[in-house]
């Protein structure tokens, strides 16, 4: 014979159903039943207090919504047709959203109206025979622990009951069991700071007079992946036995996120000190740099030189064929010129068409103008573009040659950008060097 449901064979007495036909009865147990009220639309008349306890869906979020849109995958219209002629035995699944789906049985009764059409409905669910503990899988845990474990609706979450003077294991959910690869008949018994490899003298108890604490853990399962955790400890009592309830809270995926964050920083940081377009150091990062080698000079017994590049004819390229071309342009420029450059030379973009070189350790004074002339000659070739397009550039170079610290670095660009305007008086696609 089917085994009766909960709902319709409680324990104790009955009453009359509400299911329109004469003479059918159902058990009552109001202490183990939770009636909710429904009208002929499944839209929530009455939703007690204890459905709330049960389903974590408080009365004020519940009452006038539909039923169906708490539940999932529910074919609530076709149970609601049926009970309309007798009592619908069924499991309603409800969605809690992060904190997973609850299943609970449930039989539902049609109040009949006029012409046969069902006023309204009653469904009826159990209140569960287990402890709330239950619902995180510490079915042993104490009733004087109930209000605080049944805040813990969070099957996601390891929870592990502790012995807080012995620091023993009393029990440990299945997510506890996968957080520390073992399965959970292994961790009764156990003391928790051996499992974490910690030294037992740095925690002998658990003060259960203390407010609930916050800390973190690093775990390695057994294929040898870190997850670090975050660990809530709540002091608990239970005829006279200290308890503590832990709950680790996986951050992981959180850490992820901030390394990602941690990244992009990093990125926004380069972009800070790096030209966009060509990468290369932007004026500012050139400007320190350059005080640096300033500094520098004479230490070693080599010279320090500084680069004034202007481009000849990238205005006419840029105006004809658009920006795209002279982005890509200019991407080329700085690929020859960086080819003249020993790997100790450092290479920024000053502006548009404008770059710097600070070259370091120069034997003598006509090695400057000697680079000089040598990134000229790398730009002397027609550049080839997209579409088969040729176009010729040049570059005026200014330099200068310094054999100690000056007072001030800039007054070194300043110099080479003279030179430079020197050179291009000359003629263009040339080198000049700064008076000593």
């Amino acid at each position: 014979m089917a085994t009766r449901h909960p709902v319709l064979a409680p324990r104790h007495g009955s009453i009359a159903g509400r299911d329109g036909t004469a003479g059918r009865t159902v058990r009552k147990d109001r202490g183990t039943i939770v009636r909710i009220q429904i009208d002929a639309s499944g839209a929530i008349v009455e939703w007690p207090a204890a459905a709330g306890r049960i389903t974590g869906i408080v009365p004020r979020v519940a009452i006038g919504r539909q039923l169906g849109s708490l539940l999932i995958d529910a074919d609530l219209a076709t149970a609601l047709g049926q009970a309309r002629d007798r009592p619908v035995e069924t499991v309603l699944v409800f969605d809690l959203g992060k904190r997973g789906r609850l299943p609970v049985e449930a039989a539902i009764f049609g109040a009949p109206g006029r012409a046969g059409a069902a006023a309204g409905y009653e469904v009826r669910i159990p209140v569960p025979a287990e402890p709330a503990s239950a619902r995180i899988g510490l079915a042993d845990a104490s009733a004087a622990a109930y209000p605080e474990l049944r805040r813990l609706e969070m099957p996601e979450s390891a929870a592990l009951l502790i012995d807080a003077q012995r620091l023993r294991i009393v029990e440990a959910n299945r997510a506890a069991a996968r957080a520390f690869g073992r399965r959970p008949s292994e961790l009764k018994g156990r003391i928790l700071p051996r499992i974490l490899n910690l030294e037992r003298n740095r925690a002998r108890h658990v003060d259960c007079d203390d407010a609930a604490s916050f800390g973190y853990l690093r775990l390695v399962d057994r294929d040898g992946a870190a997850k670090f955790y975050g660990a809530s400890v709540v002091p608990l009592r239970n005829a006279g036995r200290d308890l503590a309830l832990c709950v680790l809270h996986d951050l992981t995926t959180c850490l992820d996120a901030l390394s990602g964050l941690s990244a992009a920083n990093e990125e926004l940081s380069r972009l800070a000190r790096h030209d966009h377009l060509t990468g290369l150091f932007n004026k500012a990062m050139f400007q320190d740099t350059l005080g640096l080698a300033n500094a520098r000079v004479g230490r070693s017994g080599g010279l320090l030189g500084v680069l004034y590049i202007d481009l000849d004819g990238f205005k006419p390229v840029n105006d004809q064929y658009g920006h795209d071309v002279g982005d890509a342009l200019l991407t080329e420029v700085v690929q020859r010129m960086q080819s003249g450059l020993r790997a100790s030379d450092v290479m920024a973009r000053l502006g548009g068409d404008e770059f710097g070189a600070i070259l370091e350790n120069l034997r003598d004074r006509n090695d400057a103008l000697r680079v000089a002339t040598n990134l000229i000659d790398r730009l002397a070739a027609p550049f080839e573009m997209v579409g088969g397009r040729r176009v010729k550039v040049s570059a005026s170079i200014g330099a200068v040659v310094t054999d100690r610290t000056v007072e001030d670095a800039a007054e070194l660009v300043v110099q080479a950008d003279r030179a430079m305007y020197q050179a291009k008086s000359l003629g263009r696609g040339r080198a000049a060097l700064a008076p000593a």
